[in-house]
């Protein structure tokens, strides 16, 4: 259940994530950084 839990909160960071770039493309190189930083 945990898991699922997880699995479900990361689909949804990628969505929000995908949903930035489409609307800032720019801003794709800094986000990638960022995700560096917290991975």
């Amino acid at each position: 259940m945990a898991g699922l839990v997880r699995w479900l909160g990361d689909l949804a960071r990628e969505l929000e994530r995908a949903r930035m770039v489409m609307r800032h493309p720019q801003s794709r190189a800094a986000d990638v950084a960022q995700r560096r930083v917290q991975g």
